[in-house]
């Protein structure tokens, strides 16, 4: 499981179009340390986009032929492509070709614009200070960096390299329910490692090997949220013989963290019955009437 890294923090030059772009020195996705390499069909795919900024005529046919001009594609706008490119392959996810990551508790992660702009060096803590202080005073923000990044992909999508899956939460705000953005799961489609010369056969045998260390973690985490329900359920045994009020909130406290791992291994349960064949294609209320013991307390609570 990657871990997210702390965002670079690089200056942004005044030229090259106002984003810091040099053609002769164009600026990629730079790997943290830290981290290990990725398998090898996502680090020849992130070596192949390097070779596409200088000859992109040889590479990502799609993204040429999508475009309106006849004219080869600006410097700045294959920095931009490469970039965003390099960075969602960095961070994906081979058994469900999504970008993100699994955090240690089993919830899968997924990068916002802004995270893929300051890991470019796009944007910085001064930008996203100023558009803080812009939105309170009522005005527009800057966005700087976003909306390079939001080009990039929208390139990307009309080439037909990734799929776009926008989300969002219901919130009360003031009294009235209110939808609230979040980052889009984005997945990236076989077609894109075509086009860098890669073999799709090899890219779904690396996405099986991806898929069971997936399987073997999850399951791991559901292990190790099962042995602290038994470990909760044994201090709250313990503990309920005694009626003083400090420990009755010591009690309570338990039971809240015994729903909070229940809900974990829920969740780690029902992303394994979805790896079926059979299950793939089901809708979630579909899911939740053949697994009626999985579905949140919400869904009972309607039927």
């Amino acid at each position: 499981m990657l871990e997210e890294p702390s965002c670079p923090v690089k200056s942004v030059l005044l030229f090259g179009n106002k984003c810091g772009h040099e053609p002769k020195v164009p600026r990629y996705y730079d790997i943290p340390k830290e981290h290990k390499l990725r398998p090898s069909v996502i680090q020849l795919a992130i070596n192949n986009i390097k070779n596409f900024y200088e000859t992109p005529r040889r590479w990502l046919e799609s993204l040429r032929i999508n475009r309106e001009s006849s004219r080869q594609q600006r410097s700045e706008a294959r920095e931009a492509n490469s970039g965003v490119l390099q960075t969602m392959l960095h961070y994906l996810e081979l058994a469900t070709m999504r970008v993100g990551f699994y955090k240690p508790n089993g919830e899968f992660w997924t990068p916002s614009m802004a995270w893929i702009a300051k890991q470019l060096g796009w944007r910085t803590k001064a930008d996203e200070e100023e558009d803080r202080e812009l939105i309170k005073k009522k005005k527009k923000p800057k966005r700087r960096g976003i909306k390079r990044v939001w080009r990039a992909l929208k390139r990307l999508k009309e080439a037909g390299y990734i799929e776009v899956y926008p989300r969002f939460e219901e919130i009360e705000f003031e009294g009235e329910k209110q939808y609230k953005g979040l980052p889009a799961v984005r997945r990236i489609l076989p077609k894109l490692f075509k086009e860098l010369k890669i073999s799709l056969v090899k890219l779904e045998a690396k996405r099986r090997e991806a898929g069971k260390r997936i399987k073997q973690k999850l399951q791991q985490v559901a292990g190790k949220a099962k042995e602290g329900v038994t470990e909760l359920v044994k201090n709250v045994v313990d503990f309920s013989s005694h009626n003083t009020k400090s420990k009755r909130k010591r009690y309570n406290s338990f039971q809240q963290e015994i729903n909070i791992e229940k809900e974990k291994r829920r969740i780690a349960r029902c992303y394994e019955l979805y790896q079926l064949p059979e299950n793939k294609e089901l809708s979630a209320a579909a899911f939740y009437a053949k697994y009626s013991e999985l579905a949140p307390t919400s869904v009972r609570k309607q039927e």
